[in-house]
Formats: C-alpha cells, sequence, structure tokens
C-alpha cells in the first residue's frame, strides 16, 4: 500500500493559481452525489465516528477516504482507506444500464496514532477556513467531475477541490498525513511538526483577509 499512498500523496498537489480565485465549495451534498457518497463513507469508515473526514468521489477509479477518529483519552486515530473495487457502478440491463453500489468488499485501510494535540488543531483549522469559504448559505453546486466530501465536526462541506486563497494549504496537510500514515513513528513525528507548520501558515492566511467573502470569488456568486 505504500506505492498507492504516495501515489495519493502527489495526486492532491494543488494546480498554479489563477488569477481569479474560485472555491467551488459549498454546504450539504452536490445533487445526484448523496447516494454514492453515503455509500462509500459506509464502506470506508468501517463503523468509525471521525470528527474530521476527507472523502474523494473520482469520476473513474476507487473511492478512497482519509479519517481521524478521537479518543476519550490519548492519541487519536489516523485512518486512510481504498476501496477494493469502485462503490459506484454501472451495470448493462435489457433497457439500457443501471446504478448499483458495491458494498460487499473489503477496503485497503492504514491506521496509526496522531497525537490529540495535532489531531484537535486539525479539526479546528480545517472547520475555520471551510466555514469562511463555504458559508451556511452557500449549498453545493452539482459537478461531474471528482469531488470532495468533507464532514468536520459534523459540518457537511463538497464540491471541488480548492486550488487558491486559505483552502489551498489543505493540499500540502492531505499529502502530509497521506504519507504519514504509511511511515514509521519515528518518520511520523516530522509529518506532525510539518503539518502544525502548515496549519500555522494557513491561520496566517485566512487572518490576513478581513472578511468572509474579501478575497476569494465564490463560484455561486
Amino acid at each position: 500500500m505504500r506505492a498507492m499512498c504516495l501515489a495519493a500523496a502527489l495526486a492532491v498537489a494543488p494546480l498554479a493559481q489563477a488569477d481569479e480565485c474560485v472555491v467551488d465549495l459549498g454546504r450539504g451534498w452536490p445533487v445526484g452525489a448523496q447516494n454514492h457518497g453515503e455509500a462509500a463513507e459506509k464502506l470506508l469508515f468501517g463503523g468509525r465516528q471521525p470528527v474530521l473526514s476527507l472523502t474523494w468521489l473520482p469520476v473513474r477509479g476507487e473511492e478512497r477516504s482519509l479519517q481521524l477518529v478521537p479518543a476519550e483519552s490519548g492519541d487519536w486515530t489516523l485512518r486512510y482507506s481504498l476501496a477494493d473495487e469502485r462503490v459506484l457502478q454501472w451495470t448493462a440491463v435489457r433497457n439500457g444500464v443501471e446504478q448499483r453500489l458495491v458494498l460487499e468488499q473489503t477496503p485497503e485501510v492504514l491506521e496509526v496514532p496522531i497525537p490529540a494535540l495535532v489531531g484537535q488543531r486539525l479539526v479546528d483549522d480545517w472547520g475555520r477556513v471551510l466555514a469562511t469559504v463555504a458559508p451556511a448559505s452557500r449549498a453545493a453546486n452539482f459537478h461531474e467531475g471528482d469531488l470532495w466530501l468533507l464532514q468536520v465536526e459534523g459540518m457537511r462541506i463538497s464540491g471541488l477541490a480548492p486550488k487558491c486563497g486559505p483552502a489551498e494549504r489543505l493540499h500540502e496537510q492531505i499529502g502530509l498525513l497521506i504519507e504519514a500514515v504509511d511511515e514509521k513513528a519515528s518518520k511520523r513525528e516530522k509529518r506532525w511538526t510539518q503539518i502544525q507548520e502548515s496549519l500555522d501558515t494557513m491561520r496566517e492566511e485566512l487572518a490576513s483577509t478581513t472578511g468572509a467573502d474579501e478575497g476569494v470569488a465564490h463560484a455561486n456568486d
């Protein structure tokens, strides 16, 4: 699974920043994505109740998910799971095709402990930046491309991966988390430090804006 984690970490690298920052994320489920998304999360969460999660719904290929599961005391759990086969499939029938959701499978899963302090910082800072770029009044848009499904303490935000603004830092942090989940404990300590440094930068970038919408153009405005 190491090669898969490395490829996934590289895949989250953002594209070049555009002249105008457009963040196409909104609250709730995009039209047509809820059944697929709920099925993918059910499979990939494996009965866990993450306080923070990011699930990828690609147009092609297998769904995957990154999750933070809190603990009453001590370290939290960082999970990275990949469907063995695509959850959403289309089957030929007499009059065309029909959709089916393949849940009778066992996903690949990696789990490692993550310091509770780092986990809580991720929850707090992700929640803050996502609430800024996707305020409660903004509903998730329909898209035919690859989707991000995010949950932070019950707040669901969905849409396209951000490629600019403070939320662009999420790519960097996601890559570090994916690397950490498949590394030895000694190397993971470095990742936790890098993640906190990236969170510091994201917090500073967010603070430099003077309001939820200033400096960021939203797709549905």
